[in-house]
């Protein structure tokens, strides 16, 4: 997390535009970055089952990085243009790359009858309007997030649904994180070395609309990196609210 918000400072001061494709060393549950968790999440329990836990730069809600891709879209934001179009270009480049894999039927979800809340149900519980789907479960989570000139979006590809996962986390409250089941890459196309997959796919839609791609040395986001580190470590402030 401390990578996708160096990356925004990295665009501001070179004015381009990155694509980042990763994994995760361990099972992480990842908060949004306004969701509120406290009471609702065991911390001890997640740490009991082996797992991490961070709050991500950008909002939406809680998301099991298991079994799953992970990718990061970050570039500048034209003056006057409209958050949600920069939302509607990715997900139409992310389409595009899933089309490539094989993957049919992806369409985006409609408007919900009313905006999901941050401090409701677990991501994958149901999509937010958008979101790529396959016959109306979600197959690909995202959410932005817009700073001093520079767009964030990011977000999961599910490989194999271990959503439901995040059921075991939940405080004694009475619910709230249940999710339905994802749509997955494993049961819609065959089997796939995934995270090499994804991210020649995502490259070469990504190639299409805008030319030559450039690989990043992640060593040039060094001078970015120390004021993020400190805060995306920190626990207080992944379950400050």
């Amino acid at each position: 997390m401390a990578i996708d918000a160096a990356l925004m400072d990295w665009c501001r001061a070179s004015g381009e535009g990155v694509v980042r494709v990763y994994g995760w060393s361990r099972p992480t549950v990842s908060f949004g970055r306004n969701e509120s968790v406290v009471g609702r999440y065991d911390p001890g329990a997640i740490a009991a089952a082996g797992c991490e836990v961070v709050r991500r730069p950008t909002g939406g809600r809680a998301l099991m990085h298991d079994g799953e891709v992970t990718y990061a879209v970050v570039a500048p934001l034209a003056r006057g243009a409209r958050l949600r179009a920069a939302f509607d270009d990715v997900n139409t480049i992310l389409a595009d790359a899933l089309g490539d894999l094989g993957v049919v039927g992806v369409a985006p979800a409609a408007h919900p009858a009313a905006p999901l809340r941050p401090h409701g149900a677990a991501c994958f519980a149901e999509p937010s309007a958008g979101e790529l789907t396959v016959a109306g479960r979600k197959l690909v989570a995202s959410a932005q997030r817009a700073d001093d000139g520079i767009a964030l979006q990011h977000g999961s590809i599910i490989v194999e649904d271990r959503q439901a996962r995040l059921a075991a986390f939940a405080a004694n409250t009475g619910g709230g994180v249940a999710t339905m089941p994802a749509a997955t890459l494993q049961a819609l196309v065959p089997a796939l070395p995934w995270a090499q997959a994804v991210s020649g796919a995502l490259s070469a839609s990504v190639g299409r609309r805008f030319g030559a791609l450039q690989t990043l040395d992640l060593a040039l986001l060094e001078p970015f990196m120390a004021r993020h580190r400190a805060r995306y470590a920190d626990s207080e402030w992944t379950w400050r609210r």
